[in-house]
């Protein structure tokens, strides 16, 4: 029987500061595919911020940014068809809020009819406990490959769920 996942997103930004906005953004859909897009800040003339020591951990400059970036607006288009009402887990709800609410902003667009919501929120809902999901973060990390770059990132959280629900029998 196929898993059916719920929304994971993540996001990657220019900086940890007040200031900063999204750079990356990766979500899925229930049967486990991933949409990643690097998001362009030249269209929002207020996204200025940069942090060396970000581009450091994610290793996404403002050049390729830049070059290969979608345009905000065009990534809240897409972002919007995963459907209204929606509800989107996040290992930092606070941060991938931030920089969501940041993106609609910046492209300026209403807010998303969608909630980012913490894994721990995810795992008292389904009954999955909670501790189980610390159990399984080193061999998610494993199987995803990597970390700080968004699909890498929802790719993690999807084996985290999987890892969980196989130990208790979904």
């Amino acid at each position: 029987m196929q898993l059916i996942y719920p929304r994971f997103v993540d996001f990657e930004a220019s900086s940890l500061r007040a200031e900063s906005y999204p750079i990356e953004v990766a979500w899925n859909d229930p049967g486990g595919t991933i949409q990643a897009h690097l998001i362009n800040p030249l269209p929002v003339p207020s996204w200025t911020d940069w942090s060396e020591d970000a581009q450091a951990v994610h290793g996404i400059t403002r050049h390729e940014l830049s070059r290969n970036g979608r345009d905000p607006a065009w990534v809240c288009e897409c972002l919007d068809l995963v459907g209204p009402g929606q509800t989107l887990f996040s290992d930092a709800p606070e941060f991938d809020g931030a920089w969501m609410r940041e993106l609609y902003r910046g492209s300026r667009r209403p807010p998303p009819d969608l909630r980012i919501a913490s894994i721990a929120e995810l795992a008292a809902l389904g009954g999955l406990d909670h501790v189980m999901y610390a159990r399984f973060r080193s061999e998610a990390r494993k199987r995803a490959g990597g970390e700080h770059r968004a699909a890498l990132d929802v790719t993690y959280l999807m084996e985290l769920y999987r890892l969980a629900a196989e130990a208790k029998g979904i």
